[in-house]
């Protein structure tokens, strides 16, 4: 997946302001939930601002900070979406993550739409590749108040374009890239004008990942990787490779579950 801000890499922090001291305390305080914790959040119907608190049934939501200089990359519903609003030309990302989900995550999904680009570029048509937006869902060994949110290693890291998608995993090493071990294209392009939603979803079981995909489709991978380097956090992501004038991810609904 493309990523703004370089490879993931280790964080210790001194928590200077009074979210981050909040995030640490709901973080590092709340018990995880049992095993087999099943969490769903869907915004349709609820008001245009901040993501809710909690994902049913109860458990905290985790959302990454907004880039400094750019406060529409911060996650946030807007019309029953979960999406974001970068302004600038320059890649953004914005991530929503579980806490611990007390076990390994099983299950990760989402329903999506992608929205066309409300400040199109003169060089930049919605026919192109480059332009276009993308959705993630990632299982990580933990997560952090910052951009890329998710710590390494990840075991199932799902990008979705409207043109193709890739299963990749990565590694704890701070220079070591995401590791693409499936991939595949659509005979369609998914529609991106907020008319059309899909489904998308990653069951998973020792080392393999069956993927649900947005084309009504089906396929399993299996690698090592993915039972050896089981987690039990479930991050949700929307990146747009050029911020404010790029197609835009947008989740309706967000799911996973953590295994027995």
């Amino acid at each position: 997946m493309p990523r703004s801000r370089g490879v993931i890499v280790a964080i210790v922090a001194v928590l200077v302001a009074a979210g981050t001291l909040g995030w640490a305390i709901q973080r590092h305080q709340a018990p995880p939930p049992e095993p087999g914790t099943a969490i769903r959040l869907d915004v349709r119907g609820v008001p245009d601002g901040p993501v809710p608190a909690e994902f049913a049934p109860g458990v905290a939501t985790m959302v990454s900070p907004a880039d400094d200089d750019d406060p529409g990359t911060r996650m946030r519903v807007d019309d029953g979406l979960l999406t974001f609003r970068p302004t600038s030309s320059d890649a953004a990302e914005a991530y929503l993550s579980t806490p611990n989900l007390g076990a390994p995550v099983d299950q990760i999904g989402a329903r999506f739409t992608f929205l066309a680009s409300e400040k199109p570029s003169s060089s930049q048509r919605p026919e192109l590749d480059g332009d276009a937006g993308s959705i993630a869902l990632v299982v990580s060994a933990g997560t952090e108040n910052r951009v890329p949110q998710v710590i390494p290693p990840l075991p199932i890291h799902l990008v979705v374009t409207p043109v193709n998608w890739n299963l990749a995993v990565h590694d704890k090493g701070a220079t070591d890239p995401l590791q693409v071990i499936a991939a595949g294209q659509f005979a369609e392009r998914l529609v991106q004008d907020g008319s059309q939603l899909y489904d998308v979803q990653v069951s998973i079981d020792g080392p393999t990942a069956t993927i649900s995909l947005p084309d009504g489709k089906t396929t399993s991978v299996t690698d090592s990787r993915i039972s050896a380097w089981r987690a039990n956090y479930a991050t949700f992501e929307l990146y747009s490779v050029h911020g404010g004038t790029a197609s835009r991810g947008a989740f309706q609904a967000v799911w996973a579950r953590s295994g027995r």
